[in-house]
């Protein structure tokens, strides 16, 4: 009953020994792992309320949260107290994994036109696919982490009362 009430508090930190100590293994194994099934259900964000606070469109939301579940960076968790949640830190997720998962940055490899007499690429073309490959590398040195700790007054993605 105190470990119940315990976690209605949500508390950042669950202190589980005195609670379980008088258990068996195998019981205090379960808890502890159903609480920690608890812990990682408080992190994750509903679809309806994503689409809230970013201001996209539900329809859409949909299609890139099964992009980025499909990828690997974000967790999808069905039922009550699910959601979806990133599947590793921000610190470890740059803006390019998250691009490459939703619509990647094709590089320009040979002539985009088909054109024969063009065995390598044009002018126009390189130039282009110079700009692709600094985005590429600016987007790759920048993670999620970095941005949420920014302390811009602007917050991506969301509306803030601006003083």
């Amino acid at each position: 009953m105190v470990l119940l009430r315990a976690i209605q508090l949500e508390p950042n930190v669950l202190l589980l020994d005195e609670p379980t100590a008088a258990l068996d293994d195998e019981t205090t194994h379960l808890i502890e792992q159903l609480v920690r099934g608890w812990c990682d259900d408080r992190d994750a964000e509903r679809a309806d309320a994503l689409a809230g606070q970013t201001k996209v469109p539900r329809r859409y939301l949909n299609k890139v949260l099964k992009d980025l579940v499909q990828s690997g960076l974000v967790t999808s968790r069905p039922g009550p107290g699910g959601g979806y949640s990133l599947s590793r830190s921000p610190d470890e997720i740059t803006i390019l994994d998250v691009v490459n998962a939703v619509g990647p940055l094709e590089r320009i490899r040979h002539c985009p036109l088909g054109l024969p007499s063009h065995t390598e690429l044009c002018p126009l073309h390189r130039e282009l696919d110079r700009a692709y490959a600094a985005t590429e590398e600016a987007f790759a040195g920048v993670t999620l982490g970095q941005i949420l700790r920014s302390k811009d007054r602007i917050v991506p993605l969301c509306e803030v009362e601006l003083e």
